[in-house]
Formats: structure tokens, sequence, C-alpha cells
């Protein structure tokens, strides 16, 4: 291994063991109740309705999917914002109907995230009514279990667990707790899974980082980190570290494996839209949402926008019309700084 990894260094162990969970409960309160004050200003911007924050957008037809189903949502003119997926997915948890995913902009991506769905399903209880409280509870309990464990990990270096409360300033955690997207919950369970690994409890460790695996893919990387963090440390004999490293990071693969070999057999491939992309053209040139609406040449194309801009972009910065039907797909510009789009 000294090969392989010799020239990434050695990584170097915490000066002292962390503090106990309950030594961080003040930070874990402290940071719940932030959330709570997130949340609050999530949802004063829409009224206070509770389908407000996930800001479902008409463009895509998933606000008449729902009614259909009987779930009654508030909806935005535009596209709208991540978090119309997680509330469509909790009410279909296990992919069993193509009814809300056929209305996905990118079907099999967004319900590649399924953890915060299914958490939010199980805290309604599978009551279709409930279940926007059930995710949007997800937001502040998630920044008070990672503002404990962020506070755990400080007092291993010799810093206040005061501290751990940073962990809610971070943008991905204000912005995702009043937009109901699902950042806050997988940082609070790579923080989570970090502070494991200290504890050298990798087994739990490598289910918290499967779950952050599970609500966003690209937060895998915090398994990653911690295996090599963990073949690099030199004080622990050579199979014992491979073993380590392999607890923290296979359950993560296996989960994200095992959810997508599901995942492919339950929502088909919709031609008509990208797998990432910025307009999702429909065949024969037009551009609108699936199932029809604001298609030909005349369609509107709609600029996405990252959570710190949507205030400066207001609910749906509209970009210029194609120039034709047939005109390739380009991301537009908008009136507002690229920053937005």
């Amino acid at each position: 291994m000294s090969r392989l990894f010799g020239w990434l260094g050695t990584s170097t162990p915490p000066p002292a063991e962390q503090v106990r969970w309950r030594a961080v409960l003040p930070a874990g309160v402290g940071g719940f109740c932030l959330g709570l004050l997130f949340l609050a200003g999530g949802l004063a911007s829409s009224g206070f309705s509770p389908t407000g924050p996930f800001q479902v957008g008409e463009y895509w037809g998933l606000g008449e999917a729902l009614a259909a189903r009987g779930v009654a949502v508030t909806t935005e003119p535009g596209i709208g914002y991540d978090g119309q997926w997680f509330l469509a997915l909790a009410h279909d948890p296990l992919l069993l109907r193509h009814d809300l995913t056929s209305r996905f902009d990118n079907p099999r991506y967004r319900a590649g995230r399924p953890l915060q769905g299914w958490l939010g399903w199980l805290l309604a209880a599978g009551r279709p009514g409930a279940i926007p409280l059930g995710l949007l509870a997800l937001g502040p309990l998630a920044v008070g279990v990672a503002c404990a464990a962020t506070a755990r990990i400080l007092s291993a270096f010799g810093r206040s667990p005061a501290w751990g409360l940073g962990f809610a300033l971070l943008p991905g955690t204000w912005a995702g707790v009043g937009l109901a997207t699902a950042e806050p919950l997988g940082l609070a369970l790579a923080a989570l899974g970090l502070s494991l690994v200290l504890d050298r409890r990798m087994g739990q460790a490598g289910l918290a980082f499967a779950g952050a695996a599970l609500t966003k893919e690209s937060y895998l990387a915090f398994a990653v980190a911690a295996g090599l963090y963990l073949l690099l440390d030199r004080s622990v004999a050579p199979p014992a570290r491979l073993r380590a490293a392999a607890l923290a990071l296979v359950p993560g693969l296996a989960a994200l494996a095992g959810w997508w070999l599901y995942l492919i057999t339950r929502v088909p491939v919709y031609p008509d839209r990208g797998w990432v992309g910025w307009v999702f053209p429909r065949p024969g040139g037009g551009r609108g949402p699936p199932g029809g609406g604001g298609g030909g040449g005349g369609g509107r194309r709609w600029c996405r926008r990252s959570p710190a801009c949507r205030a400066g972009c207001g609910p749906s910065a509209t970009i210029r019309r194609p120039p034709s039907p047939t005109a390739p797909a380009e991301p537009g510009r908008c009136s507002f700084p690229a920053a937005c789009c």
C-alpha cells in the first residue's frame, strides 16, 4: 500500500478523543432552532403554504399530476426548483407508478436521489396530506444532527463544541432548508459519518455515508475521502486499514448500485429529455414540458439558478425565445447576472 498511496503522505490523527454526544446536545439544539428559523423564512416567502417552499413549477405539469392523486400543491410560473422532485418522490417512494416521474426534467437522474423522499414519507407515516410537513421537518432535524456531529469533530481538535453551529451558516444548509432540498440531509449524514470514523465505528460510518450517497450521489466523495484517510493511517496495520476503508466506502457504493439497478427497471428512458440539460427539446423540434404546453417554436426557455441567486433573479427568469422550431438547444442569456443562470 505504501507504493500505491505513499505519495499522499500520512493521515494526521486528531490529538484527542471526541466528546460524548450529550456534551454536544446544546450545539444540536441550537442548530435545530436555526433550522426552524430558516424554514420559517422559506415559508414566509411563499405565504406560509406548506407546499410553497418546494416551488413546484407549472412548466413540467407536476402540480397537475399530484392533483390527480388528490394532493393539492401550490405552483408557480416557470420550471420551479429542486424541492419539487423530492416532494414527488415522497409520494411514490418505490417508483411504483410513472405518473410523477414522467414529469421530471431528468427522470432517472432525479429518481436516483431517493432518501429525502423516503424519510419524508416515513415521517408522514405514508399519509399524503402530511408528506409536505414531513419533508419540511427533515431540514431543521438535519441541521441539528449536523451541528452536533461537527461539534464532536471539532472537539477532537481542541475547539469548542459551540463552533459546531457554524455548520448552519453554510449556504447549502440555510438555503436547502428554506427551499426544501436535500443538501442539509446529505451533509448531515456526511458529517455524522466523519464523526463515526474518528470513533472507529466503521460499520455505522459506512451506513451514514451510504445514506449521504442516496441523498445526493456526489456526497459519496465523503466516503472516498474517509477511505483514503483510513488507508493512510500508518499507526494501523495494512490489513486493518484495508478493512476499515472498505467498511467506510463499500456500503455507499453498494447502496447506489443496488438502487440504480432497481431504478432502471422502474423508470423508463424518455427521449425528449436529456440526462442533464438546460433545455429539453421535444420530438419534432418543439420545446416544452413533458405532456404538452409551451411547445412549438415559440416555447419559452427558462433559466436554472442556484438558491443564492433566486432572490436576485426572481421566481422565474425568462430567456429569449429560440429563433426557430429547429434551433439547437443551447444555454440562453437572461437579463440577470451570469451567476444566476
